[in-house]
């Protein structure tokens, strides 16, 4: 016998039917050999298969593994990346629902428009940089819980401030206000997942405006190894949304009182003037997250971990002292899961490298050495913009003060805490009567404010005329700002002759104001506020005149006679009412807002004195009454160019009785019965004929608006905060971000700045 490679076909050649079947039946089954007897020839062991078999199972085995593995490989990624995917969708909504409730329920919000956030990352050197961003944090105060204001001896947990609830009665004795604000500080932002600091906090470009001045930086910028693999895992350090809940005070850590006090809370916190525990709480610092300023501030005991280190504190950059970035980290919860989340997007180019962009300071003549990458929060605490709203007038008719159509002073709109930019446009009526927003062209104007840098902000109000279609013009012959510039409470000198339409803007109650008192034209050299002061001599005196009546005109020049030995106006003073101001067409007096003081009329020992007069109705007819008033508040009718004193606007009228002899009193001839006083009485009612009475004194506020004038309102509200949010989870399969995007406005109910 011997052993060697027998196919198949010689087998079935060599034996009969029966012995192939049974050599094939063993082979098939495996046996090791089998003997036959071979023509001429000794017998033959069959082991094995040829390599040619080998190859071709081995191809066939390969094929059919690839078919059936790799779709299910496919599966297993398709399975990962829907459960990434639907974990990023849970997060989302899951935040949303949270940060949405816990901002409309907070007892206050603070105002975040002018508190930047420094985020870190590296420039196209690979430098670290940072960029200020703003909206991507908000502070608030969430509503105390119970107990948290008992008054007794509740204990406090150390950890975290609140009140400790162990050994409390099932009364739960205390007490708790409705929406009173809790002891903790709420914040939510964007962060570094490692924020550990390096010791060196000026080891960048001395050429980045700000950026040297910055209380710390991270060890690491920002470095995303899905995106880019070539950074590897030491340079991974992605962006994530943290929230802590913290004190602003807490018990004197340094202090072995039975009851310390309290001091703010300098673990977290920097304070102003010296930076010690004397000084005031300082919230807004953009560079919190990553400030190794050592925890305690100035104290001696400054950076200990048993004074100065919050629950839950580590030595992130292995110093063996404490700072304010650690103790942040210790105290912040991440909302995203760490090992897959990127709060951030880098801009990238079509081949999907990073986009960088310069920038240059030309204030400062400094510009960036190396540009910087272009970046997008994925996070944001916006004001929310409203655009074309209705302002609602305050007042549309006010019959007890005798105008049935009046002209609002102000106006209101939905919401308020307006943020920059923000616009305020007034349409008016070509002709009386008509629809303003139905005319062509459109007449309005529009005030407008903006933001143009160091800490400067530029009003103007502008004549507008625009055919519907087509854009606005300025109108002709108002080619610049045609509102008043406040300086100090007043118009500005130089800029009243260019003034022919005043309102002003609350942007923090949401009020268009068309109201002026008359103090801002009638003032003396250092500003302060004066009435206008009348000469009662001067009004018993045009009794005589054409219209046998005692009144004054206020559309004339202030007098500047001498009385009581003192001139009643400063020389020089514009009556809001003047009939030569460019406003005059359209001004009228805010119906009652007049205060007139005046000499008393009635006999006595208050003879003479000043007193408030009472107004009466303008179409009452004569005044019998004494102390009493009437007054137009705005042309009567279709008054025109006439001359009349009694048909135009600030025509006061008093009583106009002649003055008839009354014996009765004490100096009788120099009492009048119906005139205003010439003199006071001493305190036993006799009339003092050197001793002048008092003058007339005349205040009120003048308005500029119509009463069909439409005022419409663009602006940002902080009252309505648009929280915008993707959630980006990494596939740690593919590589590939899962991203869920979700945006909601937020009614904030108690905003505070």
């Amino acid at each position: 016998m011997y052993n060697q490679p027998v196919s198949i076909r010689a087998i079935a050649d060599t034996l009969n039917k029966d012995k192939a079947e049974s050599a094939m039946r063993k082979l098939v089954s495996g046996t090791a050999e089998f003997e036959f007897q071979m023509p001429k020839k000794s017998p033959v062991l069959i082991n094995g298969f040829t390599l040619i078999e080998l190859l071709v199972v081995i191809a066939l085995t390969s094929i059919l593994l690839t078919l059936i593995f790799k779709p299910l490989v496919q599966s297993f990624n398709l399975t990962r990346k829907s459960g990434t995917q639907i974990e990023t969708q849970t997060k989302a909504r899951e935040l949303m629902r949270e940060i949405s409730g816990e901002l409309s329920n907070s007892v206050y919000v603070f105002d975040n428009a002018q508190s930047p956030l420094n985020l870190w990352f590296n420039d196209q050197s690979g430098a670290p940089i940072l960029m200020p961003t703003y909206f991507t944090m908000v502070q608030y105060v969430a509503p105390a819980r119970q107990l948290d204001q008992t008054p007794g001896a509740t204990p406090i947990d150390p950890t975290n401030g609140k009140p400790m609830y162990s050994g409390i009665g099932s009364s739960l004795s205390g007490y708790a206000f409705p929406l009173a604000p809790g002891l903790t500080l709420n914040r939510i932002w964007i962060g570094l997942v490692h924020n550990a600091t390096t010791v060196d906090t000026h080891a960048i470009d001395p050429n980045l405006p700000g950026d040297a001045a910055q209380n710390g930086m991270p060890a690491n910028s920002y470095g995303n190894r899905w995106s880019d693999p070539a950074i590897g895992t030491d340079k991974d350090n992605r962006y994530t949304f943290y929230k802590a809940e913290v004190l602003t005070f807490i018990p004197d850590p340094t202090s072995n009182a039975a009851k310390p006090t309290f001091i703010p809370n300098l673990r977290l916190f920097h304070t102003d003037g010296a930076g010690d525990k004397t000084g005031k709480i300082v919230l807004d610092d953009p560079n919190f997250f990553y400030d190794n300023s050592l925890a305690g501030g100035k104290e001696a005991t400054a950076g200990s971990s048993d004074k100065w280190a919050v629950a839950g504190w580590k030595d992130l950059n292995g110093d063996g002292k404490v700072q304010i970035a650690e103790n942040w980290q210790a105290a912040a919860n991440s909302l995203m899961p760490l090992n897959y989340v990127d709060m951030i997007a880098l801009q990238r180019n079509d081949d999907d490298t990073i986009k960088y962009d310069t920038f240059a300071d030309t204030a400062n003549t400094k510009q960036y050495l190396h540009p910087r990458p272009e970046v997008r929060p994925l996070a944001t605490f916006a004001p929310a913009f409203v655009q074309n709203d209705p302002a609602s007038p305050t007042l549309l008719t006010d019959s007890g003060n005798e105008a049935p159509t009046t002209a609002s002073p102000t106006f209101l709109s939905q919401y308020t805490h307006w943020e920059l930019p923000y616009r305020v446009s007034v349409y008016r009526s070509i002709s009386p009567g008509s629809d303003p927003m139905n005319q062509s062209p459109l007449d309005y104007y529009q005030y407008e404010v903006r933001d143009i840098g160091n800490n400067f902000v530029n009003r103007k109000v502008l004549h507008y005329q625009a055919i519907p279609g087509q854009d606005p013009a300025l109108a002709a012959g108002d080619t610049g700002d045609v509102g008043p510039h406040l300086i100090n409470g007043v118009f500005d000198p130089a800029n009243i002759s260019n003034i022919k339409f005043a309102f002003t803007v609350d942007p923090q109650r949401g009020a268009v104001n068309f109201s002026f008192p008359s103090t801002v034209l009638i003032h003396d050299a250092t500003n302060r506020p004066l009435p206008a002061y009348y000469s009662p001599a001067d009004v018993n005196g045009n009794l005589t005149s054409s219209y046998d009546k005692r009144y004054i005109d206020m559309r004339t020049a202030l007098p500047t006679t001498i009385w009581n030995g003192q001139q009643l106006n400063p020389p020089g003073l514009t009556s809001p009412l003047d009939a030569g101001t460019n406003w005059y067409s359209t001004v009228r007096i805010v119906p009652g807002s007049e205060k007139i003081y005046g000499p008393d009329q009635q006999a006595g020992v208050h003879y003479g004195h000043r007193i408030l007069y009472t107004r009466v109705a303008s179409n009452s007819g004569d005044i019998t009454g004494l102390n009493q008033y009437k007054i137009n508040y705005e042309d009567v009718g279709n008054s025109g160019n006439s001359s009349d004193p009694r048909l135009h606007i600030g025509y006061i009228e008093f009583n106009s009785i002649p003055d008839t002899s009354d014996t009765s009193q004490p100096n009788s001839n120099l009492v009048g019965t119906n005139s205003l006083p010439l003199y006071m009485s001493d305190n036993t009612g006799t009339v003092d004929g050197t001793i002048p009475a008092a003058p007339i004194e005349i205040t009120y506020s003048f308005q500029m608006n119509r009463p069909n004038d439409v005022v419409k309102v663009d602006y940002l509200t902080r009252e309505l905060m648009s929280f915008s949010l993707e959630a980006r989870l990494y596939d740690s399969a593919t590589s590939t971000p899962q991203s869920t995007s979700l945006t909601q406005k937020i009614k904030v109910r108690n905003l505070q700045h």
